[in-house]
């Protein structure tokens, strides 16, 4: 009874009598947590309450006779990581049980019981089973569809798995590292003027002539006769 609540293949295995035991009540026992000190892991519960238990427990109609209990837990296991039902790796389905054309499966969080009514119609070794609520749970009507509905939603990409994106990121990443994207080009500078034109101003130049000096008054004086 100490090992109650044990992790297994991402389930958390509960331990306990069975119902019809009428021996003396064991006090003193401790979980597994308590024992080891870890930890539960995430959305897991540890009420064994009867109330907690229905809020977990759906019931699985038309079952055949050469459908044990493992083949249906590992089916409709599969089928919720299939589509992405489930809220954590590993098995949901952590128990079921067969009696005669029916049977019961427990999963391990209220979430996943939820998301497992969406298998409803699923086909099986030839019959279509029925999943729904069990006769004892009063709580408030389930918005669920079936499995045809389901089906056609991941087929048409409408549903991603969550293992399936937490993949992809590291890969997107390591893409992005190993081929960078080339940095943007510089601006363009801004248009310059034109520099000025040396040759027209050389020729205007030298086309104008230059002012004569003056005479001068000494040197024609000079010259003169007398």
């Amino acid at each position: 009874l100490n090992m109650n609540g044990i992790p297994f293949l991402g389930a958390i295995l509960k331990i306990s009598r069975p119902s019809k035991y009428g021996g003396p009540v064991m006090t003193g026992t401790k979980t597994w947590q308590e024992l080891t000190g870890q930890r539960l892991p995430v959305h897991a519960f540890m009420d064994m309450s009867a109330e907690e238990k229905i809020n977990r427990e759906l019931f699985i109609g038309n079952t055949t006779p050469e459908m044990t209990e493992a083949m249906i837990r590992e089916f409709l296991g599969n089928a919720m990581i299939q589509v992405g039902l489930n809220t954590m790796p590993g098995n949901p389905i952590t128990a079921c049980r067969v009696s005669g054309k029916f049977a019961f499966i427990e999963l391990r969080t209220r979430k996943e019981a939820a998301s497992a009514l969406n298998l409803n119609n699923i086909p099986y070794l030839g019959a279509q089973l029925r999943v729904g609520r069990p006769s004892k749970w009063n709580g408030p009507p389930d918005q669920h569809g079936n499995w045809e509905d389901i089906l056609a939603k991941y087929m048409a990409g409408e549903l991603q798995l969550p293992s399936a994106a937490a993949n992809n990121a590291p890969e997107q990443q390591q893409q992005q590292q190993q081929h960078p994207q080339p940095p943007p080009p510089p601006p363009s500078p801004p248009p310059s003027s034109p520099p000025p034109n040396k040759k027209k101003s050389t020729a205007n130049s030298s086309s104008e002539t230059p002012p004569r000096e003056p005479p001068n008054s000494s040197s024609a004086s000079s010259s003169t006769p007398p």
